[in-house]
């Protein structure tokens, strides 16, 4: 009798390793099971969270850096969440809702990526060149700036393939200027690079994604003394760049449908250098 109690408590405990698998509450308190992240945290996880739906898609071209989004209940904003993946156990990057849809995300690695996938009954979706060809230019809007004037590039990027693309313009704008910081400029004047004495902040802002169709060209325009005044006549030369976050279809669905297609993206930085003289 004393042996079949063992064998089933031995049973019981077996199942319990076996559920292991999942995505727990945690809450900065020291009640719950003592664990350590993969980052070497030590927190306490609590009760196990259902998870309805999830999506890993890859956040940059190389495919090493993944985002996982897990669609759960809603949690006390002073809850963290961490997965556990067989053995390992991660702490969530962020958390978040959007039309009362609540989610919690991660970011891990390419391996780490696949283990989750198993685990959550879901795939791994990696970004792939969409076969476009992209050209740009940045010209300066007039030949003539005297030291005191507001100069102005205009960014002009064409679709050389036979794919169309859709581009992010505007956005990255909200802070004390104004400027749009999906650009940069790097001002040298006599070999110095000047210091940029824009805002060190930014929050955002709205968006568009317009469609460049092939062979088609469109522009943005932007003044480079949100970053650097010139206040000195000379000739200076600007490094300017522009962030280009590219899809090969718009994906304007609602959330969290939208996340199953965040692979399908591209990122570029659009670079020329350009020189323009300064009278007094």
């Amino acid at each position: 009798m004393k042996l079949f109690i063992i064998l089933i408590n031995f049973s019981g405990i077996l199942l319990s390793f076996a559920q292991t698998n999942g995505l727990f509450i945690c809450n900065g308190s020291k009640q719950g099971t003592q664990i350590t992240t993969v980052n070497s945290q030590t927190v306490y996880i609590q009760k196990k969270i259902n998870i309805s739906k999830a999506f890993i898609f890859s956040m940059n071209n190389e495919n090493t850096q993944f985002m996982v989004e897990l669609i759960v209940p809603q949690i006390n904003q002073n809850n963290s969440t961490v997965l556990s993946i067989n053995g390992q156990y991660f702490l969530s990057s962020s958390a978040g809702s959007s039309n009362d849809i609540y989610s919690v995300s991660f970011i891990v690695n390419k391996n780490e990526a696949s283990e989750m996938a198993k685990v959550l009954g879901t795939t791994v979706n990696l970004r792939k060149h969409f076969g476009h060809q992209l050209t740009y230019e940045f010209v300066s809007l007039r030949n003539d700036y005297k030291v005191g004037d507001s100069i102005y590039v205009n960014f002009k990027i064409t679709n050389q393939s036979e794919v169309s693309v859709w581009y992010n313009s505007g956005g990255m704008y909200r802070n004390s200027n104004g400027r749009c910081d999906y650009f940069d400029f790097e001002v040298y004047r006599n070999g110095i690079l000047l210091a940029d004495e824009g805002p060190e902040w930014n929050f955002g802002g709205l968006e568009a994604r317009p469609e460049l169709k092939p062979h088609q060209t469109d522009s943005i325009v932007e003044c480079i003394t949100k970053w650097t005044p010139f206040r000195e006549p000379g000739k200076y030369v600007i490094k300017c760049s522009y962030r280009l976050h590219l899809q090969n279809e718009l994906n304007n669905k609602n959330y969290p449908e939208n996340q199953a297609d965040m692979h399908k993206a591209w990122d570029e930085k659009a670079e020329k250098t350009i020189e323009i003289t300064i009278t007094e």
